[in-house]
């Protein structure tokens, strides 16, 4: 996705996002990740407490080492 969701920021190029909806369609929270540059959501799953995503970065995500032209990455969301 390219450009900012509502209430998010664009990280660059193209960013991954997770949504999580209530009944009737009521957005809970929506979380926009990904680096300056091409990012993509690849897989979702969830458990009782959070989420795992898993994706590519032609980026390097916060706190972590970009070693090749594309990584994979796992992030785990927890729910509030």
């Amino acid at each position: 996705m390219s450009g900012a969701l509502p209430g998010q920021t664009y990280l660059g190029d193209t960013d991954a996002d997770l949504r999580r909806y209530l009944a009737k369609g009521v957005e809970a929270w929506t979380i926009q990740l990904g680096t300056d540059d091409h990012d993509e959501g690849l897989a979702m799953a969830t458990e009782g407490t959070g989420a795992y995503v898993v994706g590519t970065s032609h980026g390097t995500l916060d706190g972590q080492t970009n070693t090749s032209d594309r990584d994979a990455y796992i992030v785990r969301l927890r729910f509030t």
